[in-house]
């Protein structure tokens, strides 16, 4: 079970540019959710990776984050 209190559990934007962010973890910062080995994983992430970098885009009520390096999409269950 997942605390919503976790600093684990919390992420923030990191602004890269007018376009894309870095999604870094409170508890450790230097991570950051990228797919520099083909799966979404929290770990260690270069600042120059593409594959750290997301864009986030207006979908119905809510947003999606797209990926920059391979154009795909994070999907949320």
């Amino acid at each position: 079970k997942m605390e919503p209190k976790w600093h684990s559990a919390m992420w923030r934007l990191e602004a890269v540019n007018k376009q894309f962010s870095r999604l870094k973890n409170r508890w450790i910062p230097d991570e950051a959710l990228n797919i520099e080995r083909g799966i979404v994983e929290a770990g260690y992430a270069h600042p120059d990776w593409l594959s750290a970098q997301w864009a986030l885009e207006k979908a119905g009520k809510g947003f999606r984050l797209k990926n920059r390096w391979k154009k795909t999409y994070l999907l949320g269950r």
